[in-house]
């Protein structure tokens, strides 16, 4: 009995051990469940938590971009309950540029307006109202030249191209109160405009471009010859700035908006202001890097509006005996000036009075860079303004009387220096020496017809191929890319193919490989055939021979030109240039 009690007993006991056992694994497995179940909870709770406040700091974000722009931000602060942030933003947006209002101006163009009435108040004849505007600028600009440098991420170019805007707006407007002070303060924008320019203030660029090429006021400043001069310095700051870009192809498509700029601006005054372009075109020309030929052929294609281009075609066409070949053009920048700092205008005058060798060689030696950095910097060692000031300086001491183009005498002094660079420099410094007399072949006038004389000189006096070479790849280069191009350079390229005295289709480049001598004679025939037309159309309209009614012709002649040597002369190109 106590055996079976025992057993009872244990078996009881068992019992209790195993469901209390098994409570204890379903309490464990609820409690992981639960757990699991809240982990879940929380995790979604911190995820929408995270995201709520990832859609708060963009719309914070945009809220900040709203408020820069100068966006009413009230209608969306009380609107956040009932409509989403973003939604709100986003119908402001829209509301905003629907009414072209996405820059409050009013405030801007009322403190310019400001100016103004206070210049009136104070009186406009007087020199306070003179110091008032340069008081205001004076702040403009150095505002815009602190935040331009020190907040550079954030900076934003509008209001203060808004604000010059509307100076300009207001000039124009109070043109005749203003009576002489209208000039005065045309020509203290254009000075303040030079101080902003982008060498200085880069981020400005965009606007200041647009500034400068402003109808308000690129016409205004250029009716005065002191306008021209700092016009001038405008357009060198804008050139230097894209120099470096545009010589070691480093084309962004920032650079490459303002290079089309750059291009418009100079159409601009290639059409209403040709004048200017003409009488500053040595600084231009010293400020383009020598892979930009169509902005080089811009410069050099302008011509007075006084004179009548004769047709490169008209049979028998003599540039001596032209009249406009004996009138020396206005150059008002004064080259000498670079002689005389790098010291090499006595070596010069020394040789064209003793001939002495040891000139020369000083001379050779002086047109290189001696600064290795700025050689390195940019991507030559000669100094190729000192260059074309020297070639200019040779160019204007040769007597008119000596050249002839079929009969240039050796024995002027000047020449020989020219002949004697091109000989002793090297490939590159060679290419120089030509382009820079190449850059002087324009409209009809006295340097045109010396330069393109001592060129064609060059090729029929040279004994060595490569400089010929060069000579017909450096006119090339400036003919196959798109119109315009300079009169002198179209009159020298076929006075060279057409005159049996150069002996032209004698060199061996011509005939170095088949496609560039089918190039050649392609451009011989359209040549001759130009020709060709131009007799039959003088004889059916000899009553009216001007320049205007035969353009059509010229236009032709481009065109077939162009598309000749465009298909064909890569290759060409790169074996002339190297």
């Amino acid at each position: 009995m106590i055996n079976e009690i025992d057993i009872n007993k244990s078996n009881e006991i068992n019992n209790k051990t195993t469901n209390a056992a098994d409570s204890e694994k379903n309490s464990e497995k609820n409690s992981e469940k639960n757990s699991e179940k809240s982990g879940e909870k929380n995790d979604e709770n911190s995820g929408e938590k995270n995201g709520e406040k990832k859609k708060s700091n963009e719309n914070n974000k945009v809220l900040e971009n709203v408020n820069q722009q100068g966006l009413d931000v009230t209608n969306i602060n009380e609107n956040k309950d009932t409509i989403s942030k973003k939604s709100a933003i986003k119908s402001e947006l829209e509301t905003s540029i629907q009414l072209k209002n996405i820059l409050n101006t009013s405030v801007i163009d009322a403190l310019a307006q400001m100016v103004f009435y206070l210049m009136k108040i104070i009186d406009s004849q007087h020199s306070a109202a003179y110091s008032l505007f340069q008081t205001v600028m004076n702040s403009y600009c150095k505002i815009l030249v602190y935040e331009s440098r020190h907040d550079i991420n954030n900076f934003n170019q509008r209001p203060y191209f808004r604000f010059f805007l509307a100076i300009l707006i207001e000039l124009n407007k109070n043109e005749k109160n203003l009576d002489q002070l209208y000039n005065k303060c045309i020509l203290a924008l254009g000075y303040y405009l030079s101080i902003l320019n982008p060498l200085r203030v880069p981020i400005f660029v965009f606007a200041w471009i647009e500034l400068i090429s402003n109808k308000l006021f690129l016409p205004k400043i250029l009716k005065t010859s002191k306008g021209w001069v700092i016009y001038n310095k405008i357009i060198i700051y804008l050139l230097e700035f894209l120099y470096i870009f545009l010589k070691n192809a480093f084309l962004t498509s920032a650079i490459k908006l303002l290079y089309r700029a750059t291009l418009r601006l100079l159409l601009i005054l290639l059409h209403d202001f040709p004048e200017f372009l003409c009488v500053y075109n040595f600084s231009f020309c010293n400020s383009i890097p020598l892979n930009c030929v169509q902005l080089r052929n811009l410069v050099l294609s302008a011509f007075p509006r006084n004179v009548k281009l004769p047709h490169p075609f008209y049979p028998n066409l003599k540039i001596d005996v032209l009249p406009e070949m004996k009138i020396v053009p206005v150059i008002l920048n004064n080259f000498t000036f670079l002689l005389i700092d790098y010291k090499i205008k006595k070596n010069i005058d020394n040789y064209f009075v003793s001939r002495n060798l040891k000139s020369l060689k000083i001379i050779h030696k002086k047109l290189m860079i001696k600064n290795k950095i700025k050689a390195f910097y940019i991507k030559t060692k000669y100094n190729i303004p000192l260059i074309n000031a020297l070639v200019l300086y040779l160019g204007l001491s040769l007597p008119a009387q000596i050249l002839v183009i079929d009969n240039v005498p050796e024995s002027h002094p000047a020449l020989e220096i020219i002949l004697y660079l091109t000989y002793k420099l090297d490939m590159e410094g060679r290419y120089y020496v030509l382009s820079s007399i190449v850059n002087h072949l324009r409209y009809p006038n006295a340097h045109t017809h010396y330069f393109s004389c001592v060129l064609l000189w060059l090729f029929n006096i040279s004994k060595l191929e490569i400089v010929k070479e060069q000579i017909t790849g450096i006119l090339l280069e400036r003919l196959i890319v798109h119109r315009p191009h300079p009169w002198g350079l179209l009159i020298t390229f076929i006075e060279l193919i057409k005159n049996p005295i150069f002996q032209f289709w004698d060199c061996s480049f011509v005939r170095i490989v088949p496609e560039i001598e089918n190039l050649f004679n392609s451009i011989a025939n359209s040549c001759y055939g130009m020709w060709a037309i131009m007799e039959v159309y003088l004889r059916t309209h000899s009553h009216n021979r001007t320049y205007i009614h035969i353009c059509t012709h010229i236009h032709i002649y481009i065109y077939i030109y162009i598309t000749t040597l465009s298909t064909t002369c890569k290759g060409y190109h790169a074996l002339l240039i190297g």
